[in-house]
């Protein structure tokens, strides 16, 4: 006869755990134990079951991500992106989920924004606009002094009922703006290729922490890389006065290849030399040396 032979049914200290108290049925101890201390129910204390985990979500680790093109089910994985939380082999798409590779992440670096990008460009405006201005004062000045007695005549004679021939631009004003583009693009190319080819960076890219790398290595962009991707983008300048700004189209073509392209999102200028724009970070060179 054991020591709970003729034990009533109900809370009771556990003799095997003596700090703690346990329900004993009349036969055998049941349920969870309780401290010795603690108010007891009238009847056993059941532990709870476990309900089961969620179903994970979408492209979480535990469902299917990695195997199969976007639309396809049921291939290996064949795309070009990394994916992170790569399943093993023989995972399947589950039915209607389609996979959307991350953004890519070139050597690392985030790609920058649309928004970091058109600001940086804006600040780079500004700053080439002002420079040029500078460079350009004697040409303006020679600018204004031949077209003020034009003008001054041409409003003589649209005053006086615009009879006869009216008067003729005067031959240096029709080449004068011709050279001023020519000192802009001078002046923003002095800009921007020594910034782009040594840290990837003009002011405005500096001040909107983004910077621009080239896409198959990590070395530095070069002067050369650097003066061909500037050509592409400011040679259109010379049809601003020849073409009747039809340059400004061919440039605004260019920056929305920010928006449209992918999925390095580059302008047509960083596509022409392989570049693309990242957010600012730390870049090791195949040299060790970094960037």
């Amino acid at each position: 006869m054991t020591k709970t032979d003729g034990v009533q049914p109900g809370w009771h200290r556990d003799p095997a755990e003596p700090d703690t108290q346990r329900f004993w049925d009349g036969e055998q101890w049941v349920g969870e134990p309780l401290p010795i201390d603690a108010e007891t129910p009238a009847g056993p204390l059941l532990a709870r079951p476990v309900p089961p985990p969620p179903p994970p979500l979408p492209g979480e680790t535990g469902l299917p991500r990695e195997t199969g093109l976007p639309g396809e089910r049921g291939l290996p994985h064949q795309g070009p992106f990394p994916m992170r939380g790569q399943p093993g082999p023989g995972w399947v798409l589950p039915p209607g989920m389609r996979l959307i590779p991350p953004p890519p992440r070139p050597h690392g670096l985030a790609l920058a924004t649309a928004g970091a990008r058109f600001t940086a460009r804006l600040i780079d405006i500004g700053a080439v606009f002002l420079l040029s201005l500078v460079a350009n004062a004697w040409f303006l000045y020679l600018f204004f002094d031949a077209v003020g007695p034009w003008f001054r005549e041409f409003m003589r004679w649209s005053g006086a009922g615009q009879q006869g021939d009216p008067p003729a631009v005067p031959e240096s004003a029709q080449f004068l703006p011709f050279y001023m583009v020519l000192v802009l693009m001078a002046v923003w190319g002095a800009y921007e290729v020594p910034g782009i080819a040594g840290t990837g960076q003009t002011l405005g890219k500096r001040l909107m922490q983004i910077r621009v790398v080239r896409l198959d290595t990590t070395d530095r962009v070069g002067f050369g890389r650097s003066l061909r991707r500037w050509l592409n983008m400011s040679l259109p300048c010379l049809m601003w006065i020849a073409c009747c700004g039809l340059g400004v189209l061919f440039q605004l073509f260019d920056a929305l290849g920010a928006v449209t392209n992918r999925p390095y999102q580059q302008c047509v200028h960083d596509r022409a030399v392989q570049t693309v724009v990242v957010a600012a970070g730390e870049v090791t060179t195949e040299e060790g040396e970094r960037t």
